[in-house]
Order: structure tokens, then C-alpha cells, then sequence
């Protein structure tokens, strides 16, 4: 009965750059969740795990409306350098 054996290939997505067997028999997997919070609905507290770019979503929306309002800014200065009363 062939045993499982566990492989790494790096590849640049055409083709296979490098092969590196692992002595191991399981893959290591480490897991990276964001915030976790316990909500209590009645039925007792229940564990919701947020991602990890869920709470970085505001301030980027905030930094693009600040952008787009300094662009909007800008185009609706009058263009013609001279003032005549």
C-alpha cells in the first residue's frame, strides 16, 4: 500500500521552478482569523468570527471619499488665471 507523502512545488504558473519534499507526513496550516467576538441572542453566547480586512473597510472607504473630494475640488476651480471686475 503506497504511503502519502507530502510535496512542495514552486511554480511562476506556466511552469514548475522547484520541488522540495517534506519529511513530514501532515501539512503544517496555521490559521489567521481577525476579530472574535461572542454575541449573546437568548440562546447563549455564540462565537462570530470577523475577518481580518473587515475593520480596515471604513477607513478605506473614508480615504477614497476624501480623495475623490479633493479631485472634485480641484476640477471645479475656474481655469482662466486672470479677474476682471
Amino acid at each position: 500500500m503506497p504511503q502519502p507523502k507530502v510535496t512542495q512545488y514552486l511554480t511562476n504558473g506556466v511552469e514548475i521552478l522547484g520541488k522540495t519534499e517534506w519529511k513530514e507526513k501532515y501539512i503544517p496550516f496555521v490559521s489567521c482569523v481577525g476579530k472574535v467576538i461572542y454575541v449573546d441572542n437568548r440562546e447563549g453566547p455564540k462565537r462570530h468570527i470577523m475577518s481580518m480586512s473587515r475593520l480596515a473597510r471604513s477607513p478605506r472607504m473614508l480615504y477614497a471619499y476624501y480623495c475623490t473630494t479633493e479631485a472634485e475640488i480641484v476640477a471645479s476651480t475656474p481655469k482662466f488665471p486672470y479677474f476682471y471686475y
